[in-house]
């Protein structure tokens, strides 16, 4: 379960230059988080810690990607999703239209969050094994 994933610390995509200051989060903002995550220079190529790094995703379980449509990382996230499917990984990504980075933690006045959690749930519940 991925839910707006930051994928990549190079923060180059155009949804990264198409939202460069925001909503919600902007790019210093996402250049000050990454800085702080990978705080040694090494860590910064580091497939571990920056997932767009791995070759392989073999032996990843079905996964399944939530995106927003207006969110720096929404491109990073479907670039992800691709990486993931052409190592074979079952993927289900699904793009909220008109929702920003965050609309997960809007659950008292958004109706897409509750379907989203709807969505994940069928998804976890479909592929437990």
């Amino acid at each position: 379960m991925l839910i707006y994933p930051a994928a990549d610390n190079r923060l180059k995509t155009k949804s990264w230059k198409d939202y460069e200051n925001g909503p919600i989060i902007n790019k210093e903002e996402g250049i000050r988080a990454w800085n702080w995550y990978l705080a040694n220079p090494e860590d910064q190529q580091n497939s571990l810690a920056v997932p767009l790094l791995i070759k392989d995703f073999k032996n990843t379980p079905p996964t399944f990607i939530l995106l927003s449509e207006h969110d720096p990382l929404r491109d990073e996230g479907q670039q992800l999703a691709e990486n993931m499917k052409a190592s074979g990984v079952q993927v289900k990504t699904v793009v909220y239209k008109e929702m920003v980075h965050g609309f997960m933690h809007m659950g008292s006045v958004l109706k897409e969050t509750k379907k989203a959690v709807q969505e994940i749930a069928a998804f976890t519940k479909e592929n437990l094994k």
